[in-house]
């Protein structure tokens, strides 16, 4: 092998390397962003206080203040059908 041919190959080698970096480097990106999206996801479903704390953080209060208003008749509405189902009275 001549000198030409070994820099060549020396050369082909460092831009072979270089791409299979980059790929690696986006493979990773990929799997941090879908890492920090599931998280954010899997908080929000089993965590109670981080979606009380979410929601005093990024919601105006005036959209709290309608969705509390809702959350309690909402609330009232379940009481009441359960407290007919457990005593046998139909309001049918």
């Amino acid at each position: 092998m001549n000198l030409w041919q070994l820099k060549k190959f020396e050369a082909y080698q460092r831009k072979t390397f270089r791409i299979d970096r980059f790929d690696i480097l986006d493979l990773i990106h990929v799997l941090d962003v879908a890492n920090s999206s599931t998280y954010f996801i899997f908080y929000c479903t089993m965590s109670s206080h981080f979606r009380e704390v979410f929601v005093r953080l990024f919601v105006p209060e005036v959209v709290q203040r309608w969705m509390e208003s809702t959350e309690t008749m909402m609330h009232v509405t379940v009481v009441y059908k359960k407290s007919t189902v457990f005593s046998g009275i139909s309001k049918s």
